[in-house]
């Protein structure tokens, strides 16, 4: 189950609480719980199928076009390894203008069912090369803009669950809500006990 993802999640307790929404789902149909990505990452290849999918059913003939970038595009090995790869480019912006050339193509198409969520992902790819390529883009900003857009066209609840440093600072608040940059888009209370080393699975 999480083979595929960023070495840090790759922890018993991560597939414990995992376990757990599945075992939740089972007994809750109806209110099921979903887990989405704020952060472009491991993602890119399965989201990419998916805007090339929206391309195939409504607008076929533009179909090889999206295909002459996304094949640009697509990692060839596992994402940790892709990124490294492609860190090391010296041009990054072809790279960058194959993935915006994608997202322009998106937005103009027909906005039938399924657009919004096929822009997202086109989206979601644009940000991954941006990101990669320029540290110096605002990362918080961009983790915020997706779980706000996810929320607003789902009307979904928003549990933000993370562990990395831009939750929060300790030292700096020992009430445990959030700081740092993602302190200007959500206001969350860490529910701290006791910091203990994580289990790796791998």
């Amino acid at each position: 189950m999480l083979a595929a993802t960023w070495g840090p999640l790759q922890t018993e307790e991560v597939l414990d609480a995992l376990c757990w929404m599945r075992s939740y789902n089972i007994q809750n149909p109806g209110d099921t719980i979903r887990v989405f990505g704020g952060y472009f990452g491991a993602g890119h290849v399965q989201v990419s199928d998916e805007v090339a999918n929206y391309v195939r059913i409504n607008a076929p003939e533009r179909l090889d076009e999206l295909e002459t970038h996304y094949s640009f595009l697509r990692p060839s090995s596992e994402i940790d390894k892709h990124i490294a790869w492609y860190s090391s480019q010296q041009n990054k912006q072809r790279f960058i203008d194959h993935a915006r050339l994608a997202y322009q193509l998106i937005a103009k198409l027909p906005r039938n069912d399924g657009h919004e969520l096929a822009l997202q992902y086109a989206r979601f790819i644009l940000g991954f090369y941006e990101y990669e390529g320029f540290e110096s883009l605002d990362l918080d900003h961009r983790m915020a803009k997706n779980m706000i857009w996810w929320h607003e066209n789902t009307g979904d609840k928003v549990v933000y669950w993370g562990g990395i440093a831009h939750n929060y600072d300790l030292e700096k608040d020992s009430t445990f809500h959030i700081v740092g940059p993602l302190a200007k888009w959500f206001d969350i209370i860490i529910h701290f006990r006791e910091i203990t080393s994580a289990r790796n699975l791998f």
